[in-house]
């Protein structure tokens, strides 16, 4: 989903999972226990006027910001100090 977001890419995502969180608003959600459903967000994917494109680019650009390196790193290392910290209390 990250590698899609960003090269533009417009992008249909399962509403399950961890899923939502990813994608926020930047992406045409469905259900993926609902053909229906998959099947309408593809067509809605497919007919798109240019200014909808534009807004889930933009979206998709700010969800990535979320999920950088640098952040995942800074993250990683606070549930690691976590852990340290509650093992030295136990």
């Amino acid at each position: 989903v990250l590698d899609a977001f960003q090269t533009g890419t417009i992008v249909c995502s399962s509403n399950g999972g961890s899923l939502p969180e990813v994608v926020g608003k930047a992406a045409i959600t469905f259900n993926p226990t609902n053909n229906k459903s998959m099947q309408r967000a593809i067509e809605r994917s497919l007919s798109l006027n240019t200014v909808d494109v534009s807004l889930l680019q933009r979206l998709a650009k700010e969800q990535l910001r979320k999920f950088s390196w640098n952040n995942t790193a800074v993250e990683t290392i606070k549930v690691y100090k976590n852990a340290i910290q509650s093992s030295r209390e136990s």
